[in-house]
């Protein structure tokens, strides 16, 4: 029985073209070439020297007012769901209008059903 019996063709091949070449066309070293300038190594700055991402503040977590405080909700309502209006209000600061959606707030709501809505 031969030494190979047994072993997946695509192994054996390998193998065999490996050890024809052992020697003769595989080299560690490359020859230097003058079109071609060489690589250095660059200086990479330890893990604990790096910047860390700043993490990002949401306007939730800087709002720290009330609604009433920066805005004037106005009469005129420009929709209606199951559990929710849109309504205009102003920007007490700036004069400008906006849209704000209100949920109304019921015992009984599904977190998810509510994350839907907005």
């Amino acid at each position: 029985m031969p030494p190979c019996w047994g072993q997946n063709p695509f192994e054996l091949a390998f193998s065999l073209d490996l050890a024809q070449h052992r020697d003769s066309d595989f080299s560690p070293q490359c020859e230097a070439r003058p079109d071609m300038p060489s690589s250095q190594p660059i200086d990479i700055p330890d893990a604990k020297k790096r910047g860390r991402k700043k993490k990002r503040c949401r306007a939730t977590d800087s709002f720290s007012g009330r609604f009433e405080d920066v805005y004037q909700l106005q009469e005129d309502v420009l929709g209606e769901g199951a559990h929710a209006r849109v309504q205009t209000c102003v920007n007490l600061i700036t004069n400008q209008e906006y849209a704000v959606k209100i949920i109304e707030k019921q015992l009984g709501h599904i977190r998810s059903r509510v994350f839907r809505e907005v």
